[in-house]
């Protein structure tokens, strides 16, 4: 029996005598299904659940091709026990296994008679969450047949996580999507893998720019087509019944906006932490507070104001794209309180929704402690104006949420930040405060931000 290599898709090998993730090279045991399932369970730690993963076992004469598949189904550990194969134009000997990812495109030739055999543990229970909601609802289906909701995916180089994206929209419960991705100007063979997914499922539309992310979201969402929206990263993902829960929210309260609930992913460690519903309320349906006390605006303000955590009807659609700004940081601004004001009954749904990838393997992207101050602080005063500038209804109140974010903001950097670098930053809370009307003082609630905010009017009777 020959040497064990585990390969990926492409013919790399993804394991070596050093490689202690999976194993080292190993002598592929006489029961190769007993092998692959340990495979997996090494792969996947307390992610993996054995009795919902699937073990196929399949003869092949010499010379027969399987078809070309698409694999929706999970990652895929395929080992040959017998003879020698093709799989995706590499070729596998005994005794080899080929690890295949969700999304990617199978496609095997057996060069004499062989025997393969396939590990199969679905994407949903080894990369995601199962979804909080214990049931589907169908009534969704009959509210919402005729609703069409176009979710756009923003992607530049992360092909090892497109295909996760695209499968988690394309696997939605509620069967009337289209998937608008953008290319922004990848290096690596992202635009590949979404060509190839987009063979095999007409609802993937690409569109290859070079703008920046939100250059990139801005022409997503103008080629989208659909009744609603929801904007997406191309390295995060939504459970399955995402659009279902949100669409019936907004059909149940008539509601131009709806936020959801997201958590966390450290892609190094597996790990998920940090859940974050929208409201504290227990139900799953909940209308936002009007914008009529002042106590509701400072609640409103404690919201992680993301794009990707905004459910919008076309109704609202130019809204958001005059919202949208050029900016690397704080662009989420200007977008999210926008669409607050100018939505019908904004609306929350209570569930966890949306899993957003933190510590990626092979990110390049700086941290937020890698930022200069100096970024920082002209992307939070470019937003800060651009926000001010979509406010043309309930202004107050608003202004007032957007005072309680830049307090947040700047009091988590003055919390990291020391000596000329903490002066500059509290230098910008008073001139960004400098840019509300002085009336504001007497509907702010806490010291500390009224503190500052008399500091930045000094001499007006606030």
């Amino acid at each position: 029996m020959a040497d064990l290599q585990i390969r990926n898709s492409s013919g790399g090998e993804i394991a070596s005598e050093n490689d202690n993730e999976h194993g080292g090279l190993l002598r592929m045991p006489s029961q190769v299904e007993s092998y692959l399932i340990a495979l997996a369970q090494r792969t996947f730690g307390y992610h993996y659940l054995k009795p919902d993963a699937k073990t196929l076992r399949q003869t092949l004469k010499p010379g027969q091709r399987i078809t070309a598949r698409f694999n929706r189904r999970g990652t895929e550990f395929l080992g040959v026990a017998k003879g020698t194969v093709t799989i995706n134009g590499v070729h596998v000997a005994e005794g080899e296994v080929i690890r295949i990812d969700t999304g990617e495109i199978i496609e095997i030739t057996s060069e004499y008679e062989s025997e393969i055999v396939s590990h199969i543990i679905p994407y949903r229970n080894a990369l995601a969450h199962l979804p909080y909601a214990q049931s589907v609802r169908p009534e969704v289906l009959k509210m919402g047949q005729n609703k069409k909701v176009s979710i756009i995916v923003i992607a530049k180089d992360i092909e090892n996580h497109i295909c996760h994206a695209l499968i988690s929209c394309l696997n939605q419960t509620y069967p009337n999507i289209e998937v608008v991705v953008v290319d922004d100007g990848s290096k690596d063979g992202t635009a590949s893998r979404i060509e190839s997914m987009a063979k095999f499922d007409s609802r993937i539309h690409l569109h290859n720019v070079d703008l920046g992310a939100n250059g990139a979201r801005r022409v997503g969402l103008e080629h989208a087509t659909g009744d609603y929206f929801l904007i997406i990263d191309g390295d995060d993902w939504l459970n399955d019944d995402a659009v279902e829960y949100v669409l019936m929210t907004a059909l149940n309260l008539k509601s131009d906006l709806v936020q959801f609930g997201y958590d966390l992913y450290n892609d190094l460690n597996r790990h998920f932490w940090g859940w974050t519903y929208p409201s504290p309320e227990p139900e799953v349906e909940v209308l936002m507070p009007k914008p009529t006390k002042d106590e509701d605006a400072k609640e409103l303000a404690d919201l992680n104001h993301t794009i990707w955590m905004n459910f919008f009807s076309a109704n609202v659609r130019n809204a958001a794209l005059k919202a949208m700004c050029n900016l690397t940081l704080y662009e989420d601004l200007p977008f999210s309180l926008s669409l607050m004001q100018h939505a019908k009954n904004p609306a929350f749904c209570n569930l966890t929704l949306y899993h957003y990838r933190r510590e990626r393997g092979g990110q390049t992207t700086q941290t937020w402690h890698d930022v200069s101050a100096g970024h920082k602080q002209a992307c939070l005063k470019a937003s800060v104006d651009h926000t001010l500038a979509q406010f043309d209804k309930n202004q107050d109140f608003y202004q007032l949420v957007l005072l309680y974010k830049i307090d947040q903001i700047i009091s988590h950097e003055l919390g990291i930040s020391h000596g000329i670098e903490a002066q500059s930053w509290r230098n910008l809370m008073t001139e960004l405060f400098a840019k509300f009307p002085a009336k504001l003082y007497s509907r702010l609630i806490g010291g500390g931000i009224k503190q500052h905010f008399r500091k930045a009017h000094p001499g007006e009777q606030a």
